[in-house]
């Protein structure tokens, strides 16, 4: 997911969204580790759309994603 979409959603659906992909990242690590992995490329994605949510929310959190609109 793209960081102008995230940008656009609330911090709700942004924390729906955190919880979701943090479901699915253990799904696919135990899947690895089974050896019935089948798409570690979504594995990376999810970690990285968890990092970029992350980032987002602490910026709001602080104030700094308002800022940058001005």
């Amino acid at each position: 997911m793209k960081y102008q979409e995230l940008q656009q959603k609330s911090d709700k659906e942004l924390k729906e969204l955190l919880k979701t992909l943090k479901t699915r990242s253990v799904e696919l690590r135990f899947n690895v580790l089974g050896g019935n992995a089948k798409d570690i490329q979504e594995m990376r994605t999810s970690k990285k759309t968890i990092a970029k949510i992350l980032t987002l929310l602490s910026q709001r959190k602080r104030g700094v994603a308002l800022q940058e609109q001005e």
